[in-house]
């Protein structure tokens, strides 16, 4: 009994830490589960989303998800071009809608443009940079009027930004008080002549960081601490190539003997990472 117990514990842990598998927020056709302007600044065009001017951008614009999110893997490619102004544009996150001016967004947003790339600012609520980039990395990895890849980590309190698979930003929430919880918006930066496209944004959410590891519940069910064999498993590996990172033991075998001996010896379980990765280059916050 005690062994099947064991056993069920595991493969709760293991479908909580897997989470839910990447998801379209965008069908390539529609609007559908978004919310702006898109009868005039956002518009759908060869399967792309499109938003500004290169005629004029009066004000900044957002379209925005009609769904929230806490922890989340975003994923998504975008291409800005323009000839005049403050060339700029970016992605909410953990963000809401104003109600005055309505066109605004607060929260998080991951920065596009106008040598602010790869940087974490916090629109219409700190106001500032909350992490800049090192300017010499984004230069060398950026493709200015093309596309780019842009990857959101949001786990808890912590933030990690990705540009083109280098991390540009890292960033450990404080303030017990700012929203852990909040939509996803797009958005195109007033006062410019400018446009901007979004494809392929997909998002993974993610377990609770406050989930426990397979070694602390396999701890507390024996009354003593696991052993954690470094018997390689193979990891499941993400999209961009790279394999999980903390929370999960990275390639390991979880070993709890049977207190009571006997016939039964011991109860063997494997587990390995199933998160997103978090690659170590680039910029720390």
């Amino acid at each position: 009994m005690k062994l099947r117990l064991l056993l069920l514990l595991v493969c709760l842990l293991w479908v909580v830490h897997i989470g839910a598998a990447p998801v379209p927020l965008f069908d390539g056709k529609s609007f559908a589960g978004w919310e702006g302007q898109t009868n005039s600044v956002w518009r759908v065009r060869d399967g792309v989303i499109v938003g500004g001017s290169l005629k004029g951008n009066p004000r900044n614009e957002f379209l925005a998800t009609q769904k929230s999110y806490t922890n989340f893997h975003l994923r998504l490619e975008y291409k800005l071009v323009g000839t005049e102004g403050f060339v700029n544009g970016g992605v909410q996150f953990r963000s809401k809608r104003l109600a005055n001016p309505p066109n605004e967004m607060s929260g998080f947003q991951a920065d596009i443009g106008a040598g602010y790339s790869g940087c974490l600012y916090d629109e219409s609520r700190r106001n500032k940079t909350l992490v800049m980039a090192d300017t010499n990395l984004v230069a060398r990895i950026e493709r200015p009027g093309d596309w780019n890849s842009y990857e959101i980590v949001a786990q808890g309190p912590e933030i990690q930004i990705f540009l083109n698979g280098r991390r540009t930003a890292s960033w450990v929430e404080r303030d017990r008080a700012i929203a852990t919880e909040g939509v996803i918006g797009l958005q195109i930066h007033g006062n410019n002549k400018a446009e901007i496209s979004y494809r392929n944004i997909t998002l993974e959410e993610l377990s609770s960081p406050n989930v426990p590891t397979a070694t602390e519940v396999l701890s507390r069910f024996w009354g003593r601490p696991a052993r954690c064999s470094t018997a390689p498993v193979r990891e499941r590996q993400v999209r961009s190539g790279r394999e999980g990172p903390r929370g999960l033991c990275r390639a390991g075998e979880f070993r709890a003997r049977s207190e009571g001996g006997g016939h039964r010896g011991d109860a063997r379980v494997s587990l390995c990472g199933a998160e997103p990765a978090l690659p170590l280059d680039g910029v720390g916050g």
